[in-house]
This record gives C-alpha cells, sequence and structure tokens, in this order.
C-alpha cells in the first residue's frame, strides 16, 4: 500500500515569545516493512531547519525561531509504501534467551518513567504460554479487554502503573502497558509512533501508538493493544522508542511568559487516491 500522510501542528502564544527552538519528529522511517519515499517540513514562520538522525534510528528535525512571535505551524508531509508485515515462525522461548544474550536489546527491555516493572493484568503467568508470541497475543487482547479508550483521561508522563490504576487511557497508554508486562516476562519490545488508515476515518486528530516484539523468526512484530489485534499494512511507522518520552512529534522550549495552546490534526489517505486541497485540515 502506498500513503500520503499530512501531520499539521500549530502552536499559540498568548502573547509574542522572542525565541522557540524546537525538535520535529515527523518523518517516517524506512525498515524492512515499509519505505518512506518522500518527506517534506515546512514552517511558518520559515526558518533553516537542520536533521540528525538519534540513537534509536529515527529522523529528527529541528529548528530555532530566534525572533519575536505568536505563532508557529509545522507541517509534515510524507509518502510511505508499506507491505503487508510477514507473518513466519514464532521464535521459542530458549531462542529468544539466545538472541537477548547474543544482541543488544537493553534499551528494550529495561523500566522507564512511564514503563514501570509494577504493572499488573488479570489473568497473566507467564508459564502458561508456550512462545513469546504467545505471551505477546494474549497481553496484546488483555490490554484491550482490561483498559477503556478515554481521551484526555491521562497526560503524557502517566505510567503504566497509573494507567492500570484507573483503567483508562489513550493509545499510547495501552502501549505502556503492554511493554511492562512483555519487559517483565524479558521479551524485548518497544514503542511505535505512526499512524493508522481507516477508511471509515482518514482525517483523525491525532497520531497512533502500539507496540512491537521480537518474537518472530524475522524479528519484530506489531501489536495494537488498544484494538486487540496484530498489526498489518495499514499501520505506518513514523518514530521508535522506549516509550513515548523517545516519540513526540514535537518537543521545544520557548523564552517568554506566555501560556501556549496547542492543536493537531493528521490526514492519511491510499495515494493513488487523488486528493482536494478542501481535504485537509486548515487552521
Amino acid at each position: 500500500m502506498l500513503y500520503a500522510i499530512r501531520h499539521v501542528t500549530k502552536y499559540h502564544y498568548d502573547q509574542d515569545i522572542q525565541e522557540n527552538v524546537m525538535e520535529v519528529r515527523k518523518h517516517p522511517i524506512s525498515n524492512d516493512r515499509q519505505r518512506c519515499l518522500t518527506f517534506s517540513l515546512s514552517l511558518d514562520p520559515e526558518v533553516r531547519v537542520f536533521r540528525y538522525q538519534d540513537h534509536l534510528g529515527n529522523v529528527v528535525h529541528h529548528y530555532d525561531v530566534p525572533w519575536a512571535h505568536n505563532e508557529v505551524q509545522i507541517v509534515g508531509e510524507s509518502m510511505v509504501e508499506v507491505r503487508k508485515p510477514e507473518q513466519n515462525g514464532n521464535l521459542s522461548w530458549d531462542q529468544l534467551a539466545k538472541k537477548v544474550e547474543d544482541q543488544d536489546f537493553y534499551d528494550m527491555l529495561e523500566p522507564t518513567a512511564l514503563v514501570d516493572m509494577a504493572t499488573t493484568l488479570e489473568g497473566i503467568d507467564f508459564k502458561d504460554f508456550e512462545t513469546p508470541n504467545d505471551l505477546a497475543v494474549a497481553v496484546c487482547k488483555l490490554v484491550r479487554a482490561q483498559v477503556a479508550y478515554e481521551k484526555a483521561s491521562t497526560q503524557v508522563d502517566s505510567s503504566s502503573t497509573l494507567v492500570m490504576r484507573q483503567k483508562r487511557g489513550v493509545s499510547q497508554d495501552f502501549a505502556h502497558v503492554m511493554l511492562s508486562v512483555l519487559r517483565q516476562a524479558r521479551v524485548p519490545c518497544r514503542y511505535i509512533s505512526g499512524y493508522r488508515y481507516s477508511p471509515e476515518a482518514a482525517e483523525v486528530d491525532t497520531s497512533h501508538a502500539w507496540v512491537e516484539a521480537y518474537v518472530a523468526e524475522s524479528g519484530w512484530r506489531g501489536y495494537d493493544p488498544s484494538r486487540g489485534v496484530v498489526t498489518d499494512e495499514t499501520y505506518i511507522t513514523n518514530c521508535v522508542g522506549r516509550d513515548y518520552a523517545d516519540c513526540p512529534p514535537t518537543r521545544g522550549v520557548y523564552r517568554g511568559t506566555a501560556q501556549s495552546s496547542l492543536r493537531y490534526a493528521v490526514h492519511v489517505r491510499p495515494a493513488e487516491v487523488p486528493a482536494r486541497e478542501d481535504q485537509f485540515v486548515r487552521f
């Protein structure tokens, strides 16, 4: 599948700020499952944009607006080709243990501020599962069953244990809970920030988050605990990390006393379908 993605973020400040320094993570990665064919980043006000690749392989753009202003709009547009994930053989527990011993999975096995090791799910006993994939599938479904999807019910710094205590959250919270449980079982797993195409909701108000676990003979396999399913070719990876803190679409600081507000929108469509200008969200 070929997808065209438009991701718009707009910051408004209630009075002029004197400087704004920002990192942007809107450039979809290229890996063995997808290719980012084109990407453009436009800013208003216009400034010079720099880029680097972080230690996890994500493309990060950054800029500085050094003069007084009260609005910033950031538009990322990309064309991404995604193929259907391979559903090949599953690793056994012994095979996974050997992989962990031979390869560097440290970042994807340790707790973080958002993925703590005190998170528990009802109905999970690691000894009950024949393979790591069986465990991942069960955890994915149980998180979906035990946590309710509710917008604005958590903060970006809510931990996985807090999410399970209140039993509600958004996609990043579902992902953090699943990461915690799998890491307790010593299954390497990582947070994925990206987009999901749905014909019923091509225009959405946010990006999406899910989990990849190293449980297949070919390596990583995706699971979406907010929907309780294994991911497919409708999922487009933007950024990988230990948790959300490695993958925010925008993060920065500004100089001044103004209060800020944020608006954002995401539009995902099959690239072969021509897009009208009025299909895109404008602010």
